[in-house]
């Protein structure tokens, strides 16, 4: 290679790589500039949902999923949380599907028909209530302007959400211990992973109170974790199934391994599952420019029919037809539920 041409090689790997670090924190600085007081979020659901969006829809769309599949693990270890599945069938539902890995990969609608539509609804759910600024944002994006009638729907569509959960939840009997638990830990176990070691101390004894006392080995646990491991493991080549399961179990803590009944496994897979997850997220922050449009799985708006489409090809295989917020979940519970976007 002569001098001039790897001169022009080096001077455009550099001006890439500046690219990358300049555009990479705009986003975030933009929101920090916007935002000097850090607890605005707390006091503001508007301030909340435009921080989140940075977090899920465009900073950490690979890492997110994977982490909430990580917690729960932990989520079902508890019995009183894990007698509920199983005593509902929705344990069975799991164990009959096994066809993507937790909704994260597209498949056909005949894979849909075996496929947990629990775990589906979940994303449904979650994303309901985490895309509102996202949702708003791409349409403006899409279409160049806002639209405030569709903004006032998309909050009613979180708050439609919100109450179709409780609606569900009203039915069983769940400990308010639990409720506060599973909130704590898909929120500061995010934190954790995100950050790696950056957890608050205050928080980790509060969380970790609860654990000692209640998570204890209950052959629910047992049941409910291994088919959460199978739908996990099923979209890869059947002699890696081993290894993803001793990952899986080596980046449990010793609490929720003896919760569950397994041994410590090796470390060396859970060693190599997160440093796959290490090197990604270092290539991402070095060589990888920012999204420009957020991922929205989502209908930006309803259809004429005045269901919701989604985007996602995944959760659209469950709704090839759309949905109403209302009818989302078990199908017991559809039209039954007394609220709607109309109140």
């Amino acid at each position: 290679m002569e001098y001039s041409t790897l001169l022009w090689v080096i001077t455009l790997a550099t001006a890439y790589l500046t690219m990358v670090r300049i555009t990479k924190y705009r986003r975030i600085n933009e929101i920090l500039r916007k935002y000097p007081d850090h607890t605005l979020p707390l006091r503001d659901k508007e301030i909340a949902s435009e921080v989140l969006a940075v977090l899920r829809q465009f900073d950490f769309t690979f890492l997110l999923p994977l982490v909430n599949e990580f917690i729960g693990f932990k989520a079902v270890s508890i019995p009183s949380m894990s007698k509920i599945f199983v005593s509902t069938s929705q344990v069975r539902l799991i164990v009959e599907s096994c066809s993507a890995r937790l909704l994260s990969t597209p498949f056909s609608y005949q894979h849909t028909k075996k496929c947990p539509k629990r775990l589906n609804d979940e994303t449904v759910f979650h994303s309901e209530m985490g895309e509102i600024y996202a949702r708003r944002l791409l349409r403006e994006q899409l279409e160049g302007r806002p639209d405030p009638e569709e903004d006032k729907i998309d909050e009613m569509r979180a708050q439609l959400a919100i109450k179709k959960i409780n609606f569900m939840h009203s039915h069983y009997r769940i400990k308010q211990d639990d409720y506060l638990y599973t909130v704590g830990i898909f929120t500061l176990d995010v934190i954790w992973w995100v950050n790696k070691y950056g957890w608050r101390p205050m928080t980790m004894i509060e969380a970790n109170k609860y654990e000692r006392a209640s998570m204890v080995y209950a052959r629910a646990n047992q049941v409910v974790t291994n088919s959460l491991i199978d739908v996990f493991v099923e979209p890869y080549p059947a002699f890696m199934h081993s290894f993803i399961r001793q990952a899986l179990y080596g980046i449990m803590t010793a609490r929720t391994r003896a919760a569950i009944g397994v041994q410590a496994p090796p470390s060396f897979p859970a060693k190599f599952f997160l440093s796959v997850i290490w090197l990604r997220s270092t290539f991402s922050k070095y060589f990888v420019l920012p999204r420009r449009t957020p991922l929205v799985k989502l209908a930006l708006r309803a259809n004429d029919k005045g269901v919701f489409v989604p985007r996602s090809e995944s959760i659209r295989g469950f709704y090839p037809d759309g949905y109403h917020v209302q009818d989302v979940g078990p199908d017991k519970f559809v039209g039954k539920c007394p609220h709607t976007l109309l109140g």
